[in-house]
């Protein structure tokens, strides 16, 4: 996917009303669910709304794939910290806002940005941004609101 639509860039993808009603014709042909190879299949046409949030270069996009794969690679390798109480499994490597604006990327070991003053309050600022978008998703759902509150102190008093 081009980085102008991709969420790793920088936050939610804006679609413009004509991709959003795409989509949504996209899932009502598919009983009211969208699936990415569906979305890719209608997409293939030029005339479609979609066409041109993707790479149709099959050279750079399987290029990108391969850097999507790398990614995901990162993403997935936890470990237990040593001087963690029961925290669990944590990932080896993060990616800061900072690090995601560079050409390419970059993330870094978990341990190295816990212990440096100036990271770990990017990685806070990160995991206060992400809650925001998480209770915006999940927002209506009232079971969650102890959740948010306590959240929301503990961000709160961080500023």
């Amino acid at each position: 996917m081009r980085s102008d639509h991709h969420p790793e860039a920088g936050g939610v993808a804006r679609l413009n009303q004509g991709r959003c009603v795409e989509l949504i014709r996209i899932a009502k042909k598919h009983d009211g669910v969208l699936r990415s190879e569906d979305v890719v299949k209608a997409a293939k046409d030029p005339q479609n709304a979609l066409h041109p949030c993707f790479e149709w270069n099959n050279r750079i996009a399987g290029h990108e794939y391969r850097l999507m794969q790398a990614r995901h690679l990162i993403r997935v390798h936890v470990t237990v910290l040593d001087n963690a109480a029961d925290v669990g499994p944590v990932n080896v490597f993060v990616s800061l806002t900072p690090d995601r604006k560079e050409p390419g990327g970059g993330y870094r070991i978990m341990v190295n940005v816990l212990e440096d003053p100036d990271q770990r309050a990017m990685l806070l600022e990160d995991a206060a941004r992400d809650f925001r978008f998480w209770k915006s998703k999940y927002q209506h759902l009232t079971e969650l609101a102890q959740i948010f509150a306590a959240a929301d102190q503990v961000f709160a008093a961080d500023k």
